[in-house]
């Protein structure tokens, strides 16, 4: 089992934080903080999840935010999904709480109709929203899935626009080609789920909820996934 320290947000703060020991046993080959985890072995992912109230920390606007798409997802028959990488470009901690409003152009900048939903779905959480705490350079992440289009499609999006919470601004993102998002009528098709924003890109899946929850001390919750 391998440690991962993501503790800048942690080293930033003026108390003591919270903290999570992630197992995740499903993300082999995947990158986190410079290491990838081994064939057949679990990782342990410590998380910040951060104290109820960061002194002096101010909601993240998007004069902060550099936005990024995320590595390719393995994705389920037939969905989209686009992980999108947002990181604090600024010298100060800011805080990401609750989901960005979202809009889709295509390469003219027309707006594209999609309905956009929290509940989750195959791919995508449907957690609950809770404070995303980030250090300068630290990384917050959103998952935005969708269903293809079987028959035809009549548009494809190019650029994601995300509005942030508090009035933050919108940050935007040309879109890479892949993964495809493509637009039509097909009901099925329409609707976009939205994950919170989460600290871990482990987190956006259907399959990182929470299964129990333990208490190993004070400072310490050991969270076992899915």
């Amino acid at each position: 089992m391998r440690c991962l320290p993501l503790l800048a947000a942690v080293l930033s703060l003026s108390q003591p934080t919270t903290l999570a020991v992630v197992t995740v046993p499903d993300v082999v080959g995947q990158d986190y903080a410079g290491a990838k985890a081994t064939l057949g072995a679990d990782v342990t992912l410590w998380v910040s999840l951060g104290p109820e109230d960061v002194p002096s920390s101010v909601p993240c606007t998007a004069t902060a935010l550099r936005a990024r798409p995320g590595p390719d997802v393995s994705e389920a028959t037939g969905q989209h999904t686009l992980d999108v990488s947002l990181t604090n470009t600024s010298r100060s901690i800011c805080v990401l709480d609750g989901y960005p409003v979202v809009r889709m152009l295509d390469a003219q900048g027309h707006r594209l109709d999609f309905k956009y939903s929290h509940r989750g779905d195959q791919m995508t959480t449907n957690a609950k929203p809770s404070p995303v705490y980030l250090a300068p350079k630290g990384h917050a992440w959103v998952r935005l899935n969708k269903y293809r289009c079987d028959i035809a499609s009549t548009d494809t999006a190019s650029t994601v626009i995300l509005a942030l919470p508090h009035h933050g601004g919108n940050v935007s993102m040309t879109k890479s080609q892949y993964p495809i998002f493509d637009y039509c009528q097909e009901p099925a098709s329409l609707t976009v789920a939205v994950s919170p924003f989460e600290p871990l890109e482990a987190l956006l899946s259907a399959r990182g909820r929470l299964r129990s929850v333990e208490a190993a001390s004070t400072l310490k919750l050991r969270a076992r996934w899915r």
